[in-house]
């Protein structure tokens, strides 16, 4: 899911504009999520903010599925619209931009 960058790269919270159905019905295109750059620890479930692994100035927001060896395996709720670590493998936590802690439902 491809989302859209509303604030600076300086601050610690970045809203973020859902444009995709990866995380469909879960987020919508035209939500918001807020995230926090500041995050450092993850755990499984978690919704997260990371760069593209196959286009790195893209954004994608995914569910963290797996933790192994301080890698993550991501996931969309939308198993047919989402491009995921069923494709791209496992992420590295410096892809990783931060920790979705709020949802603005359109």
């Amino acid at each position: 899911m491809t989302v859209f960058k509303l604030f600076f790269k300086i601050s610690p919270i970045v809203k973020f504009q859902i444009k995709e159905e990866s995380m469909y019905p879960f987020l919508k295109p035209g939500d918001f999520v807020l995230v926090n750059k500041l995050a450092v620890s993850f755990k499984i479930n978690d919704l997260v903010i990371l760069k593209n692994p196959e286009n790195s100035k893209q954004y994608l927001v995914k569910k963290i599925k797996e933790i192994r060896n301080g890698k993550y395996f991501v996931i969309g709720e939308n198993k047919n619209k989402s491009r995921d670590s069923r494709y791209y493998g496992w992420v590295n936590r410096e892809n990783i931009i931060g920790k979705v802690f709020k949802i603005l439902n359109s």
